[in-house]
């Protein structure tokens, strides 16, 4: 395709994503394109020059081109976790090798699944990863696919932190082989003998006092999985008031359970490799919520990745892809502007560039561009591609 219908393209796409509307709704919109039709049956050539898993490659590529040559040296802390996409579509066709089950939300239990990876330093976010999880997958199998390359990239990686969905004993394998520190929400199962039975054990003892209950050591805890050999952890507790003080946010997760009539304090559970955590409990559950600032990248995904119902997992991941990647020049960006900032005034003005500005500002640039008048050169590489149809058919 000629190289300025790919840009056009590429502009509609940008203006889908950061105008979180559709690509037909766009194609309309703009002055002297064809059909949204016309416009996808040209895309889609594009799509399917190279395998997802080549896209995928060249996504991480680009993720990491500017970043980790910055970081390198500098200590990070690496933070996983699963974004679930919602999916109200037949599972046909391709779609029946991408979209997982889970637990019904939206309206919906089938979600096309993607394991991201982000850097956290210096009290930004830094996206350095995405990963397809495909339905059947194990989650360590996705974490080493954008794992490994991260751990010879050179940055210096203090420890990992994962939600309650990492408590898997493939995950801790993982970091065992690679001699990786780690923090990861501990599943609250296994009420005879498992975490759940000393966690509710404590609770019982300490969880109605009316002050603080102590903080505990941690003691070592035997993962005994229906499968592979038992995995050795360190189990550290902390505690939290089950009351939520007036302004403060807190991570609705399963990991919590249910308060009982009377209580004042619930236990929460950490797994970690037992190296290096200065107060145990108290050092763990600060360290992890640093996590939280990972939260926000849920509302800045939904918030730039387009709206779609087609079926085409491909082009889904495009629009997931083009997201992420807004995320990424964002934070680029928006340390540029910080670094170049000469008074303490200008760097806090910097910080407060918030992504929603950021992606209004790139709107209205778009704007501009899909509005000036274009159906001159687009008929003309329409006509083009019919000549070489013609001639290529002779």
């Amino acid at each position: 395709m000629h190289g300025a219908a790919v840009r056009q393209l590429w502009r509609v796409l940008l203006h889908t994503c950061t105008a979180n509307g559709s690509f037909e709704r766009t194609v309309r919109w703009s002055a002297g394109l064809p059909s949204p039709t016309a416009m996808r049956d040209a895309l889609q050539p594009l799509l399917g020059r190279v395998p997802i898993g080549v896209w995928e490659e060249r996504l991480n590529a680009a993720l990491r081109a500017r970043w980790v040559p910055f970081l390198r040296g500098k200590e990070v802390v690496l933070i996983g976790d699963e974004t679930l996409i919602p999916y109200w579509g037949k599972l046909t066709g391709e779609m029946a090798g991408e979209v997982r089950r889970s637990r019904a939300k939206n309206g919906t239990k089938s979600f096309l699944a993607y394991v991201t990876v982000c850097a956290l330093w210096d009290g930004e976010r830094i996206l350095l990863g995405v990963t397809r999880w495909g339905p059947g997958e194990p989650l360590a199998a996705a974490l080493a696919r954008i794992g490994e390359p991260l751990l010879n990239s050179g940055l210096v990686i203090d420890y990992w932190m994962w939600d309650r969905g990492g408590d898997q004993a493939a995950m801790y394998r993982w970091f065992w082989l690679h001699d990786q520190r780690f923090a990861v929400a501990a599943s609250r199962r296994g009420k005879k003998e498992g975490v759940a039975a000393i966690l509710t054990a404590l609770e019982d003892e300490f969880g109605w006092r009316p002050c603080r209950p102590p903080q505990l050591l941690g003691e070592w805890y035997t993962m005994r999985p229906a499968e592979g050999a038992p995995v050795p952890l360190y189990l550290v507790v902390t505690w939290e008031p089950v009351s939520v003080k007036p302004g403060e946010r807190r991570q609705r997760s399963l990991r919590r359970a249910p308060a009982r009539p009377g209580q004042l304090w619930r236990a929460l559970a950490y797994f970690t490799d037992g190296s290096g955590w200065r107060r145990r409990g108290a050092d763990v559950r600060e360290r992890y919520a640093h996590r939280q600032s990972i939260e926000s990248s849920y509302r800045m995904t939904h918030g730039c990745r387009g709206r779609t119902s087609s079926r085409d997992p491909l082009y889904r991941f495009l629009l997931f892809a083009i997201s992420q990647l807004l995320q990424n020049e964002w934070g680029w960006y928006r340390r540029g502007r910080k670094d170049a900032a000469e008074t303490p005034k200008a760097a806090r003005k910097a910080e407060q560039w918030w992504f929603v500005d950021f992606c209004c500002a790139l709107c209205e640039a778009l704007i501009k561009r899909l509005r000036r008048r274009v159906k001159r050169w687009w008929a003309a590489v329409l006509l083009l591609e019919r000549q070489a149809a013609v001639q290529g058919a002779g």
